[in-house]
């Protein structure tokens, strides 16, 4: 299985961001904390990124 690419989930969290969720819905969304979801776009922890599920909502909500 393919491991998700930090940079992916950078740029996926700038983008739902730019669409105008804050840190605080995506937790909500996903039961995860704002600072979880800091950790996942921040490029100070490198091996912080989200489980596929979680990467695979982030996606779908970025469809919507």
């Amino acid at each position: 299985m393919e491991q998700i690419k930090k940079a992916d989930v950078i740029k996926l969290i700038a983008d739902l961001r730019a669409k105008g969720f804050t840190q605080e819905e995506l937790g909500v969304a996903l039961g995860r904390s704002g600072q979880t979801i800091w950790c996942w776009s921040s490029d100070t922890m490198p091996k912080r990124v989200p489980c596929k599920r979680d990467y695979e909502v982030l996606i779908h909500l970025l469809e919507k």
